[in-house]
């Protein structure tokens, strides 16, 4: 099966009424975690602020601090203030989807055997025929460490971060690793057998590629993002349950 029929299976098989079921509790959950999150950490800011200043002290600052600048120095003043806001604003909007997307991604990895079941018998298959190598221990400490090093990597270019462009390509290029890594490890070690995930989840498969990228581009457009991860897990599944297949069709066949 070519890379074009998996990607449009995987569309209908992300429309069927069991993966929907499973799509909303991840919505649901991930904007109740975000929304709670969001919710206590602004509380926690405002009460800091408004225990530290009062509305008096801050008109008075203000008043003092203009009271020492010319006119020019005002009008500058406010431009700066409303520029660093709208760009705080930005970076708000964008820590917020990502949060959100990350969570999808967190719940939908817990999701990821109950919906390789669903898959192999909507093929006809039966779930004897999921393999998978590891236990939740290893699995946990796996993406940790994938975490970890992308982490690490961040913190290592943090200086090239504050170059135009490059921090754009730099934020995108570990978030992808990230997002790739993350799924390919959940999905393979759920399903596939040790040899074969080695063999197939190869670091260089162009397939693999494409259909991450295509789920972490689609990440990036607000809502939709959501899904995305729950979308990227079923078209890995279907590569790979596509690749087992036609290896075991060739060990089968007769010489």
């Amino acid at each position: 099966m070519n890379l074009s029929k998996i990607l449009l299976l995987s569309v209908k098989d992300f429309f069927t009424k069991e993966i929907l079921f499973k799509l909303f509790l991840v919505v649901l959950v991930s904007i109740l975690i975000a929304y709670i999150s969001g919710f206590y950490l602004l509380d926690f800011f405002f009460n800091h602020e408004t225990h530290q200043y009062n509305e008096a002290s801050i008109s008075e600052s203000i008043e003092a601090s203009l009271g020492e600048i010319p006119l020019v120095g005002v009008y500058i003043a406010s431009v700066t203030i409303w520029i660093a806001v709208a760009l705080l604003a930005v970076v708000g909007v964008f820590l917020g989807f990502y949060t959100a997307v990350l969570l999808s991604l967190i719940i939908a990895g817990l999701l990821t055997p109950s919906i390789i079941k669903i898959l192999i018998q909507r093929r006809g298959g039966s779930i004897d025929n999921i393999q998978g190598f590891g236990n939740i221990f290893t699995a946990i400490l796996k993406i940790l460490g994938i975490v970890a090093i992308h982490f690490l990597v961040f913190i290592l270019l943090m200086p090239l971060m504050f170059i135009p462009l490059v921090n754009i390509l730099l934020i995108f290029g570990i978030l992808y690793s990230l997002f790739r890594y993350m799924l390919v490890y959940d999905v393979g070690s759920n399903y596939l057998s040790q040899a074969d995930y080695k063999s197939i989840a190869s670091f260089y498969n162009w397939d693999i590629f494409i259909i991450t990228l295509v789920g972490y581009f689609a990440s990036s457009i607000p809502f939709i993002g959501i899904f995305s991860s729950i979308f990227t897990v079923i078209a890995l599944f279907n590569y790979f349950y596509s690749k087992a297949a036609n290896s075991t069709h060739k060990c089968n066949t007769p010489i």
